[in-house]
């Protein structure tokens, strides 16, 4: 459009071609691999420790990833492996579970869609094999649940005001504390 309106004067099938080009060479599987764990640690890269981008940032990113990373084929993607991912033209995929893992793969050709044929297998077969969608809940055998107190039975070490003691033993029978630990989805 622009290009017929005279407002782009350059060879648009050169410049695509050296973009499509410049795609598949210089970001290696590895590095969509650190990209996606930075998403997946907030911000943070696992491998040097260092904030690339604010938390916002990151969960902003995957929220668009959710919706519009694989472009037409999105709504199919959550759908079927349920990851916040991004595809690229040069068949890169990087999926990422939030505060678990994140996932580069490398492979072309691509779809239809222009996504890598076989990065979207390998993604659904990890997902369904570890169950790792992001809207499935986790089954777990490990009681989450330590113990449970009313603040009657808890003693703290600070010296409450007398108004503040008072009102502890009134209500605290009505309070629950909950003592959590380990592996806690609060699904």
């Amino acid at each position: 459009m622009l290009k017929n309106n005279n407002q782009f004067e350059y060879d648009v099938d050169k410049i695509l071609d050296v973009y499509f080009k410049q795609c598949s060479k210089l970001v290696t599987a590895k590095d969509l691999a650190v990209m996606a764990a930075t998403l997946a640690k907030n911000g943070i890269n696992p491998i040097t420790k260092q904030r690339i981008v604010l938390p916002e940032t990151a969960v902003n990113g995957l929220s668009i990833m959710v919706s519009a990373g694989m472009y037409e084929h999105s709504g199919e993607w959550t759908y079927r492996i349920g990851l916040p991912a991004k595809s690229g033209v040069g068949g890169g995929i990087v999926a990422v579970l939030p505060s678990e893992f994140g996932l580069g793969v490398f492979s072309p050709p691509l779809d239809e869609l222009g996504n890598s044929v076989r990065g979207i297998q390998v993604c659904q077969g990890l997902t369904s094999h570890y169950k790792l969608h992001l809207l499935q809940g986790r089954d777990t055998t490990e009681n989450c649940i330590r113990n449970i107190y009313d603040l009657s039975k808890i003693k703290s070490v600070h010296i409450r005001k007398s108004v503040d003691s008072d009102i502890l033993d009134q209500c605290g029978p009505r309070c629950s504390l909950i003592d959590l630990g380990g592996n806690i989805t609060l699904i």
